[in-house]
């Protein structure tokens, strides 16, 4: 792994993320999508499966930088161990301008921006009555766009309580109302959601945390929301912290819905039922700086 130079304030972390899947019986496995390199960002990795096959670089439909898994035959298990080094420069999350027309709600997206973001709306949130009633229980009346999208943000933080777990799915908006638990995608998804009721494109982001801390969801691959804002672009909500996003959010999978950030996407196939079992192991490390 090359070495990497660091500019004054800058800071170098490591990233060794193991991904395993655990099979009840021999399996022969599809095209493994592996969703584990940064989008945008100065680093350096090497990603290392087990069983060895043939891994090939490729942009999906949303850009992501993505690696396709071949094995050719059978096994009982899949592991993958990613290890990078990233950069971090110590960025100001609250460093954009606004368009006017993104200055106060309700926003307004011009032609050229609906047309390329209509994938990213739902237009059928506004009727959603359970969407209705989450607004009106984690919503505010600020005029002020940014105003309106931090309250909304660390509502979400402080009335739902973190639950993490490895259990694949996302709860709906109506199991966070009932339960108010949720991991850092239920958190996403919720947020996503809202801020279609609201009219916003939004998409939903998978990657790393690297500032631990005090930080809740930087025991596993995080997840977050991100916002399309004229004059700014894409601009990445946390609710699970409360948090806009800075450059230690490190994200690697950009989608419509989640099913599109998976970290390891991809099925399996056997003559008879098989269960799976996945297990995870993350260090982050401050290297240098």
């Amino acid at each position: 792994m090359e070495e990497l130079s660091l500019d004054p304030g800058e800071r170098l972390y490591e990233v060794i993320h193991v991904t395993r899947y655990d099979y009840s019986d021999s399996v022969s496995l599809s095209l493994q999508s592996i969703r584990l390199t940064p989008r945008f960002r100065r680093f350096t990795q090497i990603i290392e499966p087990t069983p060895q096959g043939n891994l090939r670089f490729l942009r999906d439909a949303f850009e992501n930088p993505t690696y396709s898994y071949e094995l050719i035959g059978q096994t009982r298990s899949i592991e993958m161990r990613n290890q990078m080094k990233v950069v971090r420069s110590g960025t100001n999350p609250f460093d954009f301008i606004l368009a006017n027309e993104a200055l106060e709600r309700p926003i307004q997206y011009n032609s050229v921006e609906k047309q390329a973001l209509s994938p990213y709306f739902d237009l059928e949130a506004r009727n959603d009555p359970v969407l209705q009633s989450a607004m009106d229980s984690f919503g505010n009346d600020e005029k002020d766009t940014i105003t309106f999208l931090t309250a909304l943000n660390s509502a979400l933080h402080t009335q739902i309580s973190y639950q993490p777990r490895d259990e694949p799915g996302i709860f709906t908006a109506k199991d966070i109302l009932e339960n108010r638990v949720g991991s850092c995608r239920d958190y996403a998804f919720l947020l996503q959601k809202l801020l279609h009721f609201e009219g916003l494109a939004t998409r939903f982001v998978s990657g790393y945390l690297l500032e631990t801390g005090d930080m809740q969801g930087a025991e596993a691959m995080h997840a977050w929301t991100e916002v399309y804002l004229p004059g700014a672009g894409w601009i990445g909500l946390d609710p699970t912290n409360g948090v806009l996003t800075d450059d230690a959010f490190v994200p690697c999978a950009v989608a419509i819905d989640p099913e599109g950030t998976t970290p390891i996407g991809g099925r399996y196939f056997a003559d008879n039922p098989v269960e799976s079992e996945l297990s995870t192991e993350l260090q982050i490390s401050l290297i240098r700086g």
